[in-house]
C-alpha cells in the first residue's frame, strides 16, 4: 500500500550564490568535538585524528597533555561505531562560563583557522590543565552554552548534535531542549544521556552525541541516505541519573515530546537512538538533504560557469540559463532518488530576475511519504 502524502507541503529554501569568493567542494564527513580540555600543539585551534592511527595519536597526545582523558574517550567513541569516520577533529575553546558569547567568539576563530568540518559536538567541561577534567556543575551555564552553539551552527550551516544530562529533559519543563524547540532551530539535534560511571551513576560523561553524529556522517551523502535513527556502540541506554534505572514510558514520552533523542533498548540493539529528529521535530536526514543539495548544486553551476568562461561564453541570464539551472537541479534530485534520499521529484516553474541577476526555480520531492517544496535561488551578483 502506498503511504499517504502530506499535502501540507513544507517549503525548504536553497540559496546558491555564485558570486564572491569561490567555496571549495563541501565535505560532510568530519565531526569537530569542541572542548576547553584540550590544547593542540603549536598554538593550533584544531587537532585531527585518523581512524588508522588514532590509538597511537591519542596515547601520545594524552601523555603530552594536549587532551584530557575524556576528550580521548570522545574520539575513541567516534571510531568505535559500526560505521566509523575516516577522521575526527578536536577544537579548542575557552572555559565554558557565563557569558556564553565567548563560545561564539571561539567558534568564529576555529572556523577562520579550519573550515573542514560539518558536524559539531560540545564537551561540557570546565577548563583546566589536561588531563584534568570536571563536568560543568551550573545547569544555567550548561544551557546557555548549548543554545549559543546551536545559534552559531544555525548561522554557519553546520550541524550540531547537542547533549545534556539534565533531568528536566524527561520532566515537564524540558530545559535547554525545550528552549531550542521553541526557537525552531533546524541544524540542531538533541541527545539526552545520563552521566555514567563504572562504580556509580553520575560520575562520568558518556559520549552519545559523538557516537550518533560520527556514525551518521561517516556515510557519504552522495551515496547513502543513512537514517540518524540507529544503534550506538559503547553507549549505555538512557537511564535516570540518580538511581540509574531505566526511564519509564511516561519519562520517555516527555523527553521525546521536547524533541529529544534517546538511546533505548530496541530489538537486538542495547542502545538504539530514537527518534532521529532535530529540535524542530523534523527528520534530521532532511536537514542534511538541504545542505547537500545546496552545496552540490552550487558546485555544479560553478563548474558550468567555469566551462563556459573557458570557451569565451558568459552564463546566460535568459531562458537558456533557466534551462541550465533546471537541468543541474533535476540531475541532483534524481541522484537523491537513487540513494533513497527522496522517493519522487519534479522541477517546476522558474522566475528570471534580470535586475537582481537571480534565477528562482521551484521543485518538489517526497520524503518518507511527506511532500517537500524546494525553492532554489541562484544568485550571480558579485
Amino acid at each position: 500500500m502506498t503511504a499517504p502524502t502530506d499535502l501540507m507541503k513544507t517549503t525548504i529554501t536553497v540559496n546558491v550564490a555564485l558570486g564572491g569568493v569561490p567555496v571549495p567542494r563541501a565535505g560532510f564527513g568530519t565531526v569537530l568535538i569542541v572542548s576547553p580540555a584540550c590544547a593542540p600543539p603549536g598554538g593550533a585551534l584544531t587537532r585531527t585524528y585518523s581512524s588508522a592511527t588514532a590509538t597511537t595519536q591519542l596515547a601520545a597526545d594524552l601523555t603530552a597533555a594536549y587532551i584530557s582523558d575524556d576528550v580521548k574517550l570522545a574520539v575513541e567513541t567516534a571510531f568505535m561505531q559500526a560505521r566509523r569516520p575516516a577522521t575526527v577533529k578536536v577544537g579548542k575553546c575557552s572555559t565554558l562560563a557565563a557569558p556564553a558569547t565567548q563560545l561564539t567568539l571561539d567558534m568564529a576563530a576555529i572556523l577562520a583557522a579550519d573550515q573542514d568540518f560539518y558536524g559539531v559536538t560540545l564537551d561540557l567541561s570546565v577548563a583546566g590543565a589536561p588531563p584534568a577534567w570536571t563536568p560543568l556543575a551550573v545547569q544555567a551555564t550548561i544551557d546557555a552554552n548549548i543554545i549559543a552553539l546551536a545559534a552559531w551552527c544555525e548561522t554557519n550551516d553546520r550541524l550540531y548534535c547537542a547533549m545534556d544530562y539534565d533531568v528536566l529533559v524527561y520532566a515537564a519543563d524540558g530545559g535547554a531542549c525545550e528552549d531550542m524547540k521553541a526557537l525552531a532551530y533546524e541544524n540542531t539535534a538533541f541527545v539526552w544521556s545520563q552521566m555514567h560511571g563504572a562504580a556509580a551513576p553520575g560520575t562520568a560523561y558518556q559520549w552519545a552525541d559523538v557516537a550518533a553524529l560520527a556514525r551518521w556522517l561517516a556515510f557519504d551523502p552522495d551515496t547513502y541516505a543513512a537514517p540518524f535513527r540507529a544503534p550506538l556502540t559503547g553507549i549505555v541506554r538512557a537511564k535516570t541519573t540518580a538511581a540509574f534505572d531505566d526511564l519509564t514510558a511516561a519519562q520517555i514520552a516527555l523527553a521525546q515530546g521536547h524533541n529529544a533523542n534517546l538511546a533505548l533498548l530496541f530489538g537486538s540493539a542495547a542502545a538504539f537512538l530514537d527518534k532521529g529528529i532535530n529540535v524542530n521535530g523534523r527528520d534530521w536526514q532532511e536537514v542534511l538533504s538541504k545542505h547537500w543539495l545546496q552545496a552540490r548544486v552550487r558546485e555544479d553551476l560553478a563548474d558550468v560557469v567555469v566551462d563556459r568562461a573557458s570557451r569565451g561564453l558568459p552564463f546566460p541570464l535568459s531562458s537558456e540559463g533557466v534551462a541550465i539551472c533546471s537541468a543541474v537541479i533535476n540531475r541532483r534530485l534524481q541522484q537523491g532518488v537513487a540513494v533513497g534520499r527522496f522517493s519522487t521529484t519534479s522541477v517546476g516553474s522558474a522566475v528570471l530576475d534580470l535586475a537582481n541577476k537571480r534565477i528562482t526555480l521551484s521543485a518538489s520531492a517526497t520524503v518518507l511519504g511527506s511532500a517537500r517544496e524546494f525553492v532554489f535561488n541562484v544568485d550571480f551578483l558579485r
